[in-house]
Formats: structure tokens, sequence, C-alpha cells
């Protein structure tokens, strides 16, 4: 029987062309002959032989060419079509061409039957060496980075995650793909989650959104993620485990780290944050300063108004140093009348003007009360590898000249 004998024959000339100009390659076995009656130019120059050499391949001949780890998969393939369980499938594999060069193919099998008999095979394939390299190196590159980067669909589910993932949550990449991750969510924090990417949904950017996953040994682990929407169907992200950074975080708030009458960082915080802060600048060799100040004749204050009034002076003061500093800055109440600032990549000319700025607003500043107060400054630049108490004591001596020098003045070392 001629496979073209049921199309109309003013089309057969039409269905001709397209064949010879497919690029992929396309190519038809008789069953009946046990033989390739058919193949595209596209079809003898992807698979490197011939229709005359093709006659004279067996199907041993046929399976030495493909790679040996990807044989049993195709075998097992081609036997499922050959014995009619299914009319079509699709094998990936590794073709090694008469002069010896090798190619990755897709290949798609079809069953053409007539009268419930296997007629035909048409077989279907394509050059996917350039799509497989690709992603090997996207593979690569995704495994040798120290962040967790993934490629997820819109509907939330894992298309390809790098070992980051493994190594965080120890499910290996495998058992993630294809995974609806808010499955792997802790409850609370999937509806957040779900809210998240309805907005990348909408091409809204994701920064800094944390959640908790779920490891596979029952862990819970707090991941920081980066997204940008993409105008395809897929989204790219970059994650980092922020676990301890979170449980320190936690711990700190646990020592009570503000002060209850001004809402200032206590001393615990600033005992806590300066081995940190000092750790981060003998690393970098950044430059960081201190400015240490208190009320003048403060207990004039108490003594004269109250205790009361004093504290209302305290929260007075705090309010004003509050908005004249950066948010990388700790401003610290360390005790009665007596407040450190500490100043990150900070030279001790920028500290001093600083603390200028600030003497003179708490100078204009008049106290509903009390009227006019001042204060006195101390300022410091850290010398590399200073100990804390040495640059704390180095600049409380700087605030004594300061008081020394007759008060509502900055002093500097």
């Amino acid at each position: 029987m001629d496979v073209f004998q049921s199309i109309d024959p003013k089309n057969v000339k039409a269905l001709w062309a397209i064949l010879e100009h497919s690029r992929d390659g396309i190519a038809l076995f008789d069953i009946c002959l046990n033989r390739f009656t058919y193949v595209t130019p596209s079809y003898t120059e992807l698979i490197g032989y011939t229709l005359h050499e093709l006659l004279k391949l067996s199907e041993a001949d046929f399976m030495d060419r493909i790679h040996p780890e990807d044989q049993v998969e195709f075998s097992e393939k081609y036997t499922q079509v050959l014995s009619g369980f299914v009319d079509q499938n699709e094998s990936v594999y590794r073709w090694k061409k008469k002069d010896g060069s090798e190619c990755w193919i897709q290949d798609i099998r079809i069953m053409i039957k007539e009268e419930d008999k296997a007629m035909y095979r048409v077989v279907i394939c394509r050059d996917i060496t350039k799509e497989h390299e690709q992603d090997a190196e996207v593979d690569a590159f995704l495994n040798i980075n120290l962040d967790m980067l993934c490629v997820s669909d819109k509907e939330g589910r894992f298309v390809k995650v790098n070992k980051r993932f493994e190594e965080i949550l120890g499910y290996s990449t495998e058992e993630l793909t294809g995974v609806e991750y808010l499955n792997l969510i802790v409850e609370e924090d999937r509806v957040s989650t779900y809210n998240v990417l309805k907005k990348l949904n909408h091409n809204q950017s994701v920064l800094n959104f944390t959640n908790r996953y779920i490891c596979k040994n029952g862990d819970i682990k707090y991941i920081e993620w980066h997204t940008q929407p993409t105008s395809g169907k897929f989204l790219y992200a970059s994650a980092r485990d922020v676990t301890e950074k979170h449980l320190y975080e936690k711990r700190l708030n646990e020592l009570v780290l503000k002060d209850a009458l001004t809402g200032l960082y206590n001393r615990r915080f600033l005992e806590e944050t300066i081995i940190h802060e000092i750790s981060q600048v003998d690393r970098y060799d950044e430059l960081i300063s201190m400015i240490e100040y208190d009320i003048d004749h403060f207990k004039e204050i108490n003594d004269s108004y109250g205790h009361s009034v004093g504290d209302q002076v305290l929260k007075d003061l705090s309010n004003i140093v509050s908005t004249m500093i950066r948010g990388s800055d700790y401003l610290f109440r360390v005790g009665g009348e007596e407040f450190i600032l500490i100043l990150p990549h900070t030279p001790l000319e920028e500290a001093r003007l600083l603390a200028e700025r600030i003497r003179k607003k708490i100078e204009e500043n008049i106290h509903p009360k009390v009227g006019q107060y001042t204060c006195s400054f101390g300022v410091t630049q850290r010398i590399l590898r200073e100990s804390y108490e040495d640059w704390y004591n180095r600049t409380d001596s700087v605030l004594y000249a300061a008081k020394m020098k007759g008060r509502n003045c900055v002093v500097i070392d």
C-alpha cells in the first residue's frame, strides 16, 4: 500500500515539498517490508547515513550507534510502539554518526495503522545538541553559585533548582523538580507566599521576602527571596538561608534591646552590636567613629523640676538626635543622661561636624518647662585594632575635657 494513496493527488506535490524542506529529519519505515522506504534530506544529514546505507543497517547495528547509557530507555520506548501499547512516544538519546561525531537527538515515533494493523512507523528527529549543551552550562552555573537559585513556573512549581537547595533543604534536585513549593512552606507562611506569587504574576518585583521552609529532616529554615517578574512563562529567583541571622536577631530581642524611657538602644545592645561592628571594621579596614554626649547640669534639672520633667527632657533630647542621624548609625542611652552614637564608615571630621550640628540644634531647642538646656560632646575615631574598652575610655576622657572647657561644646581626639 502507498502511504500517500488516500491523499488528494493535487496535494501530494505540496506535501512532498514540505517534507523535503523540513528542518526536522523525517523517515518512513514500512513494517510489512521491514525497511525504510523514505527519508528526508534533513534526516540523512542528522543521522549521518543515506537511505541506501540505512537499508544495510540491522536493528542491532542501529542500537549500537546509540550511546550505551541511553540504550535501555530507548529500547523500552521502542518496544512499547512495536507492541502496540502506544501509538506514539518520544525519546532523547546520544547518536553516533558514521564519521564518529556524536549528537543529541529528540526522536518522536508515530505508528500508522490500517484496520488496527500497524502498517508504517514515522520517525521525526531533531538535533537538540545545542539546547542540551546550553542546559548543561546553565546547570554548571547554578551549581557553582553560593546562592540558592531556581526557575519556577507561574503556578508555583519548581522547574529547576541548583545543588544549593539540596544542601539547605535536604531534598535532591530531582525530588524538588515539579513540586509546588507551597507544599514545603510552613502553614502560617503560605498565604503571604501565595500573595507574593500573585504580585509576580502581575509583573511586580519581590525583594527581601522571607518565608519558612520545612526541610526533609523536619527542620525549619528561614529563606530570603529575591525575584524579578518576566514576560515569559517562568520566574527566576535567588534565595539565601537567613535562619542564623533570624535566630541571632530573635536572641537580641529577647535580651530587651531598648531603653524603656527613650526607646533608644540600651547598653546591653551596645555591647552586642559593638563586637560585630568592630569585627567588620577590622576585617575590611573601614572607619568608624564614636560620639559620647550628656546633658549639662542635668542634676539641677531633676532637683528643680522633678524627675518626671527630667524624664521628659531625656525623651525630648532622644527625639532631636534620632531625626539627625542615618539609618546605619546606632544611638544608645547607656545610663542616666549619658548617650553614645556609633557611626560606621565615618571619619573623625565628619563625626565632629555631626556633633556640632546636634549641639547647635539642642541649644536652639526650648523645652516647654525647662527652657534651654545644652549638651557636651566627646568625639573620637577608632584606632585600628583598638579594643572597645580602650576606645570608650578615650572618648569618655574627651567628653570630660569638654566639661572642663565650659560645657556646651565639642571636643575631639
